[in-house]
């Protein structure tokens, strides 16, 4: 455990410092280099993440990415915690060359991830990952537009403004490989919702 005695006063924020090197500390997301925070920091990005950890985005190994998150968790940072559940997924996803198939598996993936945040264990959304095998993520896509739910992570995703994630957004980006129905019905649902095509379509 860190020596959390060392606070130094920046304006109206504290900020409370290990006694690790910062360029030591920073080499190891799992321990939460520098603990903690000017709260309320905003980055470039507009989103707030405490201070001295490093970007989700600069990560390729989701173990890493799990650590960092679990630690956002602890102390109190949702965005922080989202964006490592979103470059896990995004990670997943990249192995994919085909668009569709790559942007199910994100979108999938990241569903994964707020299930098992959810249930505090690995949770698989295993019929969808079988009806896949069986039959590819267009088909499953276009199917799950007929049906009157929602895709998994739908709120989650709108709650962040990452709508462009969800699997009815999915299916209006790649529109010319669905039907009308498909396509019209996977509308349906985000207006229904308040959901902006332009951020579906970002």
């Amino acid at each position: 455990m860190h020596n959390l005695a060392k606070v130094r006063v920046v304006g109206s924020n504290p900020i409370a410092r290990s006694n690790l090197p910062e360029r030591e500390s920073n080499k190891v997301p799992g321990l939460v280099p520098g603990l903690l925070l000017c709260a309320g920091l905003l980055e470039a990005d507009g989103l707030r993440r405490p201070m001295n950890i490093p970007d989700p985005k600069t990560f390729t190994d989701p173990e890493k990415l799990r650590k960092l998150m679990a630690n956002a968790v602890r102390l109190g940072y949702p965005d922080l915690a989202f964006e490592c559940q979103l470059r896990i997924a995004e990670i997943a996803g990249a192995s994919y060359k085909n668009a569709v198939e790559r942007a199910f598996w994100t979108s999938l993936t990241a569903a994964e991830e707020f299930r098992t945040a959810d249930n505090g264990r690995s949770t698989r959304l295993l019929k969808i990952r079988a009806k896949h095998k069986r039959v590819g993520a267009q088909k499953v896509l276009a199917d799950l537009m007929m049906e009157d739910g929602l895709s998994d992570g739908f709120d989650k995703f709108v709650e962040h403004g990452r709508s462009d994630l969800t699997g009815e957004a999915i299916v209006l980006q790649h529109e010319e490989q669905f039907s009308v129905d498909v396509v019209n019905a996977a509308r349906k649902k985000l207006l229904d919702r308040g959901v902006a095509m332009a951020q579906a379509m970002a």
